[in-house]
């Protein structure tokens, strides 16, 4: 069986156990990338040597090692799961990757906003509430995802228990069945994880300004847009940017409020299983592995401490 004939049944496998958006960007993927070298190959012709070769030729071509390996695994698991199937003769891909493509793979350093950017945001959506500056206040404050707060209404304010709570994301996704990666919708699902569906508490601040405000509009309309019909990301973010650039503060994608918002968490003593269940991830470690960087002093600190009155 051919690689192009076999994506159709590896599809329809799929599709009970993964989100649509996870579908979708699956689909784009092998239409982008796998599609395009492996379609007319025999499946069972398609061994580590192919592989790596193409790999190597994604990294010469400008692609990050991140994309290339992310392409890899969906291609592993197509793979995989012909030869369950029984198309093809079991084969250990593994792609080893030179040294000179690992040497430039370094972790992205997480960017945050300094105290003072990040205060002067802040109090400008206090003191100019709107829709739209009300929900970068709510993100400043509790960590959100930009699709959580795209999917989030009135509704989903619990003044009586003073917190919010997360059960859905918004998201814009590739719907390309007919080839056209231009094809997109938007989709309102369940949250990321199972951990993403958490209650996040409220502090006093925004308190204040959410309590009124819930009393008078449609519990069933979307913050961001006070309607029935959600703003979606790609608009939010462009209306973020704008934001940024009218308060002279240097712009961080959005995704920097939440980091900012956690890492803050952090600095200021909250123990990090604490943290990790506020952001909605679904193991403590990769929060640790995000925001925790004890410092030389921090470091001395903790030796001194072991140490003291030896």
């Amino acid at each position: 069986m051919k690689f192009n004939e076999f994506i159709p049944i590896w599809i329809e496998k799929k599709k009970p156990y993964v989100k649509g958006s996870t579908l979708a960007s699956y689909k784009l993927t092998i239409k982008k990338h796998l599609l395009r070298e492996f379609g007319d190959l025999e499946i069972n012709n398609i061994d580590n040597e192919i592989v790596t070769k193409y790999a190597f030729s994604l990294l010469d071509n400008g692609l990050s090692i991140k994309s290339v390996q992310d392409i890899i695994i969906i291609l592993k698991t197509i793979l995989k799961q012909a030869t369950i199937d029984g198309y093809s003769q079991s084969k250990i891909i593994e792609v080893k990757y030179p040294k000179i493509y690992s040497d430039n793979f370094k972790k992205q350093e997480i960017e945050t906003f300094n105290e003072n950017d990040y205060t002067k945001l802040i109090n400008y959506c206090k003191e100019h509430i709107t829709n739209k500056n009300l929900g970068i206040l709510i993100v400043a404050y509790s960590g959100m995802r930009i699709g959580e707060i795209c999917a989030l209404k009135w509704e989903d304010i619990d003044i009586d228990n003073e917190c919010i709570k997360i059960n859905k994301t918004l998201q814009r996704i590739y719907t390309d069945d007919e080839g056209d990666e231009d094809n997109t919708k938007i989709v309102i699902q369940s949250a990321k994880t199972e951990n993403s569906n958490r209650n996040i508490p409220i502090i006093s601040d925004l308190m204040r300004i959410l309590r009124p405000l819930v009393k008078l509009y449609n519990p069933n309309f979307y913050i961001l847009s006070n309607e029935e019909k959600p703003i979606e990301p790609r608009v939010y973010r462009e209306y973020y940017r704008r934001l940024l650039n009218k308060l002279k503060i240097k712009y961080l994608k959005f995704h920097g409020l939440r980091h900012s918002f956690a890492t803050r968490c952090i600095s200021k003593g909250i123990d990090v299983k604490t943290v990790s269940d506020i952001l909605g991830h679904s193991k403590v470690e990769i929060t640790m592995n995000l925001y925790v960087h004890p410092n030389n002093d921090d470091k001395k600190k903790a030796i001194q401490k072991a140490f003291k009155g030896i």
